[in-house]
């Protein structure tokens, strides 16, 4: 949707096969990722390992993050820029984990997210992103969403390892292992 557009990258899912290498890494880049699983993955911590939600929030990561299944993940996410991913999910601005459950904030499309993913429905899953992060834009005050922008930008750019611009300027990606199919209309 054209209101999204200077919030939102990309909408992105895949559906794919790990019984065989059941980890899949997620590298840190410079998205905030909204995450919908249709069977959610175990994530590796320190403690141990933990299940995520069926809708999760992966705010900038500062080291790799590794998911987990035992069989078909089926993904969908929205790609949300650094700068404006703290306007909806203020604890992206502060990352304490390298995860968030945030079910509760789309009940609506959680299911219709999931029964989409299993049957791989991709146009289905952007238009129910669309209608309920224009929706959720629409609820926010424009003063509001603009600071929370521009103060997360910053701060971001302040923190960034300085190995990252260097791998950009050198054409290297830094986001291996996050290749998938885009369905953005």
């Amino acid at each position: 949707h054209p209101l999204l557009r200077p919030y939102v990258h990309s909408y992105w899912g895949f559906v794919r096969d790990l019984s065989q290498t059941p980890t899949y890494t997620v590298t840190p880049d410079c998205f905030v990722e909204l995450l919908f699983f249709a069977h959610p993955p175990q994530v590796d911590e320190t403690g141990g390992r933990r299940r995520l939600s069926p809708c999760t929030l992966i705010p900038l990561l500062s080291e790799p993050l590794c998911l987990v299944t035992d069989g078909v993940m089926r993904c969908a996410s929205v790609r949300f820029h650094a700068w404006s991913a703290g306007i909806i999910f203020p604890e992206a601005n502060h990352p304490t984990q390298s995860s968030y459950d945030v079910s509760a904030r789309f009940p609506e499309i959680v299911p219709e997210t999931i029964d989409a993913l299993r049957d791989a429905a991709w146009s289905n899953i952007a238009t129910a992103f669309d209608a309920t992060l224009v929706h959720v834009l629409a609820d926010t005050p424009s003063g509001v969403r603009d600071v929370h922008a521009a103060r997360h930008f910053f701060a971001h750019l302040m923190v960034r390892p300085l190995s990252a611009p260097a791998a950009l300027r050198s054409g290297k990606r830094s986001r291996v292992g996050r290749s998938s199919a885009k369905f953005v209309r």
